[in-house]
């Protein structure tokens, strides 16, 4: 295609993918404000439902069942629809189910609006994924991932500032102000979205393709080099799903990154901030003067949006290997360092030095899920299957935070806090291990190569661009 065929972004200027970045999550700002709202104010909410303990448990629950339901149906619709549509339409339907949890009148209908809610951001989330991986140029990824990430988390802290109340005059006027926003920045994402290069050229669209890719590149020339790669990697690649059951490398792949979704939860992901958020694990007792009504969830929150972007920054600057393994050694660090106190004295998680690790450790952990679901699994996936491989590991990490969930509601305050520690100690060891041993060095690979070096029969190490 000559240059004087390509239209370059008509809608007006070049997209930067930050910019993009930023948009989407935007769009999508109601899923964190939505989980903010509905766990920060859970006594009001048992008052107006006259909700028992477990009743009010079971709205988490159901939001997580809605987030696996949704990464299967978005990885279906993302194939065959699109990436920029599912994410227009999971964001839309996300605004619509928490307008169902502000007005629901009964318990029923705000479970099933929660549902949706749910459903909504596993969609939102698979196609901002994949979207991010196959629009984002390498050396920018991790920070783009990471702003979604941090907005998402801002907002629910936005909502526990407010004291989680849906119910009362500030809060349904900070409700419909979120909400009003939301939809404006969905509007300009129906506007302004690019559809993703690499989808159309699948799609067999390759002129569509570079006229997008031209939208998101602001040098020409690279954008035709990029075209190139993708071309080639759309005749010669991997294919679509049946490539899994055909290709040793691939059943590989996925059995790694499935080992190291479950080391991860091994490693305490949801059981211990879990076993913390009763006490606080500290950090109330570290910001004692603060006049937070929960010191240690805003902190959990704060410390969450740090670790991303330290994370994604870090992936761009130094590699996903050194960032994965700069995070797993805090993990480590936090957990034996809470092992230790644990030991040394019985109310260790009301001691302010229990709350400094336990911010390392959520720091850590925030920074390694952002590494292992949202880099390295869409990365390493070939560009036919990249949605099914995607909600395969994303749709296995809900389930097991769902399993997470209910342990923690099963252990006994008196003699778990120690036992869990450990255990998860051993987990962190493990991931450690696992990540020193098979993490590949993909920070500076297109996805193209990525794909074209595991059809050669390289190992997962052996992607790495510079070898």
């Amino acid at each position: 295609m000559s240059e004087g065929k390509i239209t370059l972004n008509p809608r007006g200027g070049v997209s930067s993918p930050l910019g993009l970045s930023l948009l989407i999550s935007l769009a999508g700002a109601v899923f964190g404000f939505d989980l903010g709202m509905l766990s920060c104010g859970s006594d009001r909410i048992a008052i107006i439902y006259l909700l028992s303990g477990s009743d009010h448990q079971v709205i988490t629950s159901t939001f997580i069942i809605g987030s696996f339901v949704g990464v299967i149906i978005g990885a279906f619709l993302i194939s065959g629809v699109g990436r920029k549509p599912i994410i227009n339409c999971s964001a839309a339907l996300g605004l619509a189910a928490c307008v169902g949890c502000c007005v629901a009148p009964d318990f029923s209908l705000l479970l099933s609006s929660q549902m949706c809610v749910g459903c909504a951001f596993g969609m939102f989330l698979v196609s901002t994924l994949v979207y991010a991986i196959e629009t984002v140029p390498q050396g920018q990824r991790g920070t783009a991932l990471a702003v979604v990430t941090s907005v998402q988390l801002l907002f629910a802290l936005l909502a526990l500032l407010s004291g989680g109340i849906y119910y009362s005059q500030f809060g349904i006027a900070l409700t419909v102000t979120v909400m009003a926003l939301s939809l404006v920045f969905i509007l300009l994402c129906f506007l302004r979205l690019p559809e993703s290069p690499r989808w159309l050229a699948w799609r067999g669209h390759p002129n569509a393709a570079l006229i997008e890719l031209c939208r998101i590149r602001e040098d020409r020339s690279r954008a035709a080099r990029e075209m190139s790669g993708i071309n080639e990697c759309v005749k010669g690649g991997l294919g679509g799903v049946s490539a899994f059951g055909r290709e040793p490398s691939l059943r590989m792949l996925i059995f790694l990154l499935l080992a190291l979704t479950v080391l991860l939860h091994a490693s305490g992901v949801v059981v211990v901030p879990g076993m913390l958020s009763g006490t606080g694990g500290g950090i109330n007792a570290l910001m004692g003067g603060s006049g937070l009504a929960s010191p240690s969830s805003a902190m959990g929150l704060v410390m969450g949006a740090a670790g991303v972007m330290f994370t994604g920054l870090a992936h761009d600057r130094m590699g996903l290997r050194m960032a994965a393994l700069a995070c797993s050694s805090l993990l480590l660090a936090s957990l034996g360092g809470l092992l230790v106190v644990a030991m040394v004295t019985g109310a260790f998680l009301e001691l302010p030095i229990s709350g400094l690790l336990s911010l390392a450790f959520i720091f850590s952990v925030s920074g390694l899920l952002v590494l292992a679901l949202g880099l390295m699994t869409p990365a390493l996936m070939p560009l036919g299957a990249r949605g099914a491989g995607v909600a395969a590991v994303l749709g296995s990490h809900l389930l097991l935070a769902l399993i997470g969930f209910k342990v923690c509601r099963l252990l006994d305050p008196g003699v778990a806090p120690k036992m869990v520690i450990a255990v998860s100690l051993i987990g962190a060891l493990a991931l450690f291990w696992l990540i020193r041993r098979e993490a590949p060095e993909i920070s500076g690979a297109s996805p193209e190569r990525i794909e074209l070096r595991l059809l050669a029969g390289h190992g997962l190490r052996d992607v790495n661009v510079a070898s």
